[in-house]
């Protein structure tokens, strides 16, 4: 089937930015075929070409459903007078726009306007609060592509047009900056300020037709935020802090901390903080400082120590403050526990404990009695008693009911987690002994036969 699509505009139509009917040459893309036709001069201000035409897509070719054609037109006696028949240089006057085929309409009727470059549109980055004496680095965002709607259209001056190029001539700009407002600009997008002032910092964007503009933005330098510090003696990272231990915490904010020297003051104090986070209680307050601050602290408490410091400075404009914190936790010191079994009768042991936990308290006595098996069996548990709250420093009475070799574990456990986020600490201690009978009468000596027999086979009258 022959393809014959045409692409048109009224006679006279072909205007310039006053409205006046001209001519100019003209050229058409097929973006999916990645065809551009002849170039072709206009007749009566018009033009007029076919898709099935011998330099398009030919009689044979194609034209489906939504394929794009880009139309340019182009008058360029800016480069001596003739009109040229490529789309590249300078244009005293052009346009592109572009047609999706509805894959249905046999002729498209467009009114096109062509008009002179315009000024780009300016715009750029810049850091508004420099730092003295640090380079800063200015982004360009201007752009050098204009559309306007002429009789109901959009009509473009593009560089790429659907990734195609179509008007080499647009997007070549050139990024100039003067940021201390002397009246000279210069290519160099690196700018350090060395004084503290207002500035009128301007770029200017120049494009391929010495057409330019310029925008301005207002600069305030300031003085360098100091840089405080806070530091553990002994280094909180390297090393442990124990109850007992004594600490050294420098604040120091001022000479290398502070470049520009523009700290006021400095307000410095100790926090001890729960494991909520929340502030316990506070020490060593010390304000008004003009040189750097060490003070000593002995832990006395399983918390987490924070020191801070509020400085007060002037960043060439404002009166200004800001605090820095630095913490570490205290590491749990693990409780002390001492068994001690004292006999009341050769079947009746009482056993007591001995336990201080020097950074929080003990909230359990946990006792394990095992018994000894024979034939290599190994030790197994017969009875468990836990005492905590009231109960936790009573001592343990135990009547054993049979001989044996025996042994008590006392494991206690304090309560750090209470305080810190640190497991609790666990302490041991353990005693081993013998029950055994000390009386000599046969009815003794019986018994413990009797006793022996049902340990070695339970399940056996001891009647037998």
């Amino acid at each position: 089937m022959a393809l014959n699509v045409t692409f048109t505009c009224n006679a006279n139509s072909i205007v310039d930015e006053n409205g006046t009917p001209v001519d100019c040459n003209y050229k058409a893309f097929y973006k999916r075929q990645g065809v551009w036709n002849d170039t072709r001069t206009s007749s009566q201000q018009q033009f007029n070409f076919n898709a099935g035409d011998g330099d398009s897509l030919t009689q044979t070719g194609e034209l489906k459903n939504n394929d794009v054609i880009i139309i340019c037109l182009w008058q360029d006696v800016l480069d001596g007078g003739n009109t040229s028949d490529n789309t590249s240089g300078l244009k005293t006057r052009f346009s592109t726009f572009s047609i999706v085929h509805d894959g249905s309409t046999n002729v498209y009727v467009i009114d096109p306007q062509i008009v002179p470059k315009m000024v780009p549109t300016c715009a750029w980055n810049f850091e508004a609060h420099p730092v003295i004496n640090e380079q800063y680095s200015a982004t360009p965002a201007s752009d050098d592509e204009d559309s306007w709607i002429y009789a109901g259209h959009t009509f473009y001056h593009r560089r790429l047009y659907y990734s195609e190029l179509v008007f080499d001539s647009v997007g070549n700009l050139t990024d100039e900056y003067d940021f201390e407002s002397s009246g000279t600009f210069d290519s160099t997008a690196q700018h350090t300020f060395t004084t503290i002032a207002d500035f009128t910092s301007r770029h200017r964007a120049t494009n391929s037709y010495s057409l330019f503009a310029i925008c301005d933005k207002t600069i305030r330098s300031h003085y360098h935020v100091p840089l405080p510090d806070i530091i553990f003696s002994p280094d909180g990272i390297l090393s442990k802090f124990y109850h007992g231990q004594d600490v050294d915490v420098s604040f120091l904010t001022y000479g290398a901390k502070d470049e520009d020297t523009r700290v006021t003051g400095m307000d410095t104090k100790l926090n001890f903080k729960l494991k909520n986070g929340t502030v316990d209680s506070t020490s060593d307050v010390l304000t008004g400082l003009l040189v750097d601050s060490t003070t000593s602290h002995t832990i006395t408490a399983l918390n987490k120590i924070e020191g801070e410091m509020l400085v007060h400075w002037n960043d060439g404009w404002t009166d200004l403050t800001f605090t820095r914190k630095e913490s570490y936790e205290v590491t749990n010191t693990l409780p002390t526990t001492v068994l001690t079994k004292t006999q009341l009768t050769p079947r009746i042991q009482r056993f007591n404990h001995l336990t201080t936990d020097v950074d929080g308290a003990i909230t359990d006595a946990l006792f394990k009695t095992y018994l000894l098996m024979p034939f290599g069996a190994g030790w197994t548990e017969v009875q468990s008693d836990n005492h905590t709250g009231l109960t936790l420093t009573d001592a343990l009475e135990i009547e054993f009911a049979q001989n044996g070799h025996y042994k008590v574990v006392l494991e206690v456990t304090d309560n750090a987690n209470d305080l810190v986020q640190q497991p609790d600490g666990k302490a041991y201690d353990e005693i081993e002994f013998d029950i055994e009978l000390t009386e000599c009468s046969e009815e003794a000596y019986e018994q413990a036969k009797l006793e022996e027999i049902y340990f070695i086979f339970p399940d056996v009258n001891k009647e037998l």
